[in-house]
């Protein structure tokens, strides 16, 4: 499932959130609010995949974070949400610095 979740990531996640998943991506500079940093270990606490399933599902009001309910499967989501759990836990937190 993180497998497929890291492919998904690739695809949709990596210009806005990075390749290192630290906020970071290509397009993070252009945003009014930072992206994501699932290096921090917050993600990888239980209560964060609901939370970024929710995310991912419907979006997040007031950001740029679009909603992918339609676009992506309930799998396909669960799926994103495993990979970015698990971030977290093999890399270390870096602070997004703008």
């Amino acid at each position: 499932m993180r497998a497929r979740g890291a492919e998904l990531y690739r695809e949709n996640c990596v210009l806005c959130h990075g390749e290192n998943a630290d906020g970071r991506g290509a397009r993070s500079m252009g945003l009014d609010r930072t992206p994501a940093n699932f290096t921090d270990p917050l993600w990888s606490q239980p209560e964060s995949a609901a939370r970024a399933f929710q995310a991912i599902t419907k979006g997040v009001p007031g950001t740029p974070m679009p909603a992918w309910g339609t676009a992506l499967s309930t799998d396909d989501r669960w799926a994103l949400v495993a990979f970015i759990t698990s971030v977290s836990e093999r890399t270390p937190a870096n602070p997004t610095k703008r």
